[in-house]
């Protein structure tokens, strides 16, 4: 009679389904719409410029530097390392260089980033889509630049298509990820200084001007530019339409709406397994994550301190640790340690996670947002590696700091029990879009300064497994 249960399963696996559909119709979550479709002339543009060493000061270092195909887009590492770094020969392991440090968070994805639904941009939310004179711009609110009080919520330059396109006025501008210490000199020529690092670091438009000359310089770029803005004289073409160029590529190549919710959302039932179904109950009912994961990306835009535990200083080299939302001269002190929620799609695929990379799994997130306050004060950092390990945070003093600005969203804490968690995880794995688990062919075989592509990973021997499968 044991054996006879298999009209039973189909019954709970048919529950739990339809239980969910009644549960996202009644929330009225719809399928993810895709943005609109861009040029082609416009994305290999954006390519070339997202993979080119040309754009950073030292000649060294690109977007492709920490947002890797190969790893969905991030790096996989706790805290990144832009320009002027150390190489290790033999295992390309990466670390800071001279005057230099990691970058002060976590590489976030370029997944569905072009999205209408995406109103702020970067771990602290500094930057923000705004209405002014009815027309969308773009809002750049930093507290961290000391040099310029002129860039406290300063509006970045007309003619930027999305705030994707905003965000991507701004790696250039930071001597981490790609301008370079004051005293880095050229990559190529040892003798050349880098001139994009000995420009004031208030005068963002210097450092814009700088890189437009660098690139309308080669042949390549200037026929590249032509082809998406034909009616833009040579002399006129800005730094905006290269970021708006390196955003049709974002959004032309990491853009995916095929994951098992996706088909699940449009209405077939068989895309999710019985435990993804009773992670997704769990999601939108007793977890409560929809409560800071909402809408189709699954973030709010907005920022909260879920407690994790600091590591290193942050941006702001004043502060002894990173204090998040406050940099920003629009959040006072008491989101101090808040953090922009982070968009889940793609998300089994791009650890670590948290703004600092503390943690290695999805398992691990959950269980810390079971217990916030707990998890601040007993986070286990021997799960970092050792250059990481010194950046973590054990003062008494620091730690009270950060649990007294607690969201209270998670305040209460979430009861679940060891099912209840795998079955989480196993819902956030349905977000994942097999059309991300391979982005290699998004690499172009050369760039037209001639320089190497950062990152190229080695040939993969035809008889290894395929890991992705």
């Amino acid at each position: 009679m044991g054996s006879e249960t298999t009209p039973d399963m189909e019954v709970v696996e048919e529950d739990h389904h339809a239980l969910l559909r009644q549960q996202i119709e009644a929330m009225g979550i719809e399928p993810l719409e895709m943005p609109p479709e861009q040029p082609a002339a416009k994305i290999e543009l954006g390519r070339a410029l997202f993979h080119d060493p040309i754009m950073s000061g030292s000649r060294d270092a690109a977007c492709v530097t920490c947002h890797r195909p190969e790893q969905a887009t991030v790096d996989h590492l706790t805290l990144p390392v832009g320009t002027a770094a150390r190489v290790d020969p033999e295992t390309g392991a990466r670390t800071p260089g001279p005057q230099l440090d990691f970058v002060s968070r976590n590489v976030p994805d370029l997944f569905n980033r072009g999205h209408q639904q995406t109103v702020t941009m970067f771990w602290d939310t500094r930057l923000e889509q705004v209405e002014i004179d009815g027309q969308t711009r773009f809002r750049l609110a930093d507290t961290n630049d000391a040099f310029s009080p002129n860039n406290y919520l300063r509006i970045l330059p007309e003619g930027l298509d999305n705030i994707l396109a905003a965000q991507n006025m701004l790696p250039v501008l930071n001597r981490l990820e790609l301008r370079g210490s004051i005293s880095s000199m050229d990559s190529i020529d040892p003798n050349k200084p880098n001139e994009l690092a000995t420009v004031h670091d208030g005068d963002f438009e210097a450092v814009w001007r700088a890189v437009m000359k660098r690139l309308i310089e080669v042949e390549g770029y200037r026929e590249l530019f032509a082809a998406v803005y034909p009616d833009v004289p040579l002399e006129e073409l800005t730094f905006v339409h290269a970021a708006n160029g390196i955003s049709a590529f974002i959004i032309g190549s990491f853009t995916f709406l095929d994951s098992p919710w996706d088909r699940f959302v449009a209405g077939d039932d068989s895309a999710l397994t019985v435990q993804q179904a009773r992670g997704a109950r769990l999601f939108y009912g007793k977890a409560r994550c929809v409560g800071c994961h909402s809408g189709a990306l699954f973030t709010d835009n907005k920022f909260h301190n879920i407690g994790a535990r600091p590591l290193g200083r942050g941006p702001d080299k004043t502060e002894f640790m990173d204090r998040g939302a406050a940099h920003r001269s629009v959040a006072g002190p008491d989101h101090s340690f808040a953090f922009r929620t982070a968009p889940l799609r793609n998300v089994e695929l791009t650890p670590p996670y948290m703004h600092n990379g503390i943690y290695n799994d999805l398992e691990s997130v959950i269980r810390h947002k079971m217990d916030i306050k707990t998890s601040l004060w007993v986070y286990d950092y021997t799960q970092l590696r050792p250059e990481f390990e010194r950046l973590v945070h054990h003062d008494p003093e620091r730690l009270a700091l950060v649990e007294l600005t607690l969201s209270p969203i998670l305040a209460d804490g979430v009861d679940l029990t060891d099912q209840e968690v795998d079955d989480l995880v196993a819902f956030l794995e349905a977000l994942t879009s097999p059309s991300a688990r391979d982005l290699e062919h998004t690499r172009p075989e050369s760039v037209p300064s001639g320089l190497e592509i950062p990152n190229i990973p080695p040939p993969r021997d035809v008889d290894e497994p395929d890991v992705t499968e």
